[in-house]
């Protein structure tokens, strides 16, 4: 009788560990998913903060001598937003943002994000590549004939992880180059292991690029408009190329090996334009 007393309560001894082990494992388990839930939302919310721009790239600045004329005339001071129609590279590696014009003194200013973790740099070729020039190079490859980076096993590594640099070039249909006549910067750097990033904001005004405003599309359709037509035209139907007058462009290269990696259109007169308000930055924009 004792031993079928102490074999029951041996049973319930054992079904209680049972029971209890399964809640103890279920209880983990759901911990582990709430963790893992959690890691995830703070991973992606983190990415979005990172990924923020700096609001250096969205605010005007320009040279000190756009600034006194500002300052000597707020209210005559004109100032353009401009619309490049090629705003950003194909894998978004270089985006322009917030290009303004100011006629007097005769200044273009751009606004541009290189994301740096998006660049690769060939410690084989010893340059700098975009993820599209990286495609594009294995269109170039054939059967017995591997000329891509990837194919050929070149190491390619994150441009963030080393000290590269780019360079800039404008110049314009007809010939010309133009200076820098100011620039400002700021750097965002976040190595977390899984996540790495790295932006750079720049704003950086160049001199003596006079526009025949008058000539711009926007410009040329309110002519139109003025003068009765009930159809938007360009020039009385001129072609892109006749009616986009002297083109400007912006070359991006890599600093060392001046092999080009992003070049774009900033204006033409088939560019975009509008009326833009400026008032003088933070003095911490201020170089």
């Amino acid at each position: 009788m004792e031993d079928e007393l102490l074999s029951g309560e041996n049973d319930d001894i054992a079904a209680d560990r049972k029971r209890g082990a399964k809640f103890y494992i279920k209880k983990t388990l759901k911990y582990i998913f709430y963790a893992v839930i959690a890691v995830v939302w703070i991973s992606v919310l983190l990415v979005i903060i990172l990924r923020r721009d700096n609001p250096l790239v969205k605010t005007p600045v320009l040279s000190g001598s756009a600034r006194a004329a500002f300052e000597a005339d707020p209210e005559g001071f004109e100032l353009y937003h401009v619309y490049p129609k090629e705003f950003m590279s194909e894998e978004g590696a270089f985006q322009l943002k917030e290009c303004v014009y100011a006629p007097v003194p005769g200044e273009y200013e751009i606004g541009l994000r290189i994301a740096w973790t998006q660049l690769r740099y060939c410690k084989d070729c010893g340059r700098l590549y975009t993820p599209d020039q990286l495609e594009q190079q294995k269109k170039y490859d054939e059967e017995d004939d591997k000329r891509s980076c990837v194919a050929l096993g070149h190491e390619l590594v994150r441009a963030s992880a080393t000290d590269r640099g780019v360079k800039f070039r404008v110049f314009d249909s007809k010939g010309n180059e133009y200076e820098a006549v100011n620039c400002v910067t700021r750097t965002k750097d976040v190595d977390f292991g899984i996540i790495a990033i790295k932006y750079e904001y720049l704003r950086i005004s160049y001199g003596g690029l006079y526009f025949e405003l008058g000539d711009n599309i926007i410009n040329r359709e309110s002519s139109v408009s003025r003068a009765g037509s009930d159809e938007t035209v360009t020039q009385g139907g001129a072609s892109e190329t006749e009616s986009s007058g002297t083109r400007y462009f912006l070359e991006i290269y890599d600093a060392e090996t001046d092999d080009r990696l992003f070049v774009t259109c900033i204006y033409d007169n088939d560019t975009a334009i509008d009326d833009e308000e400026y008032e003088i930055p933070d003095k911490d924009y201020l170089s």
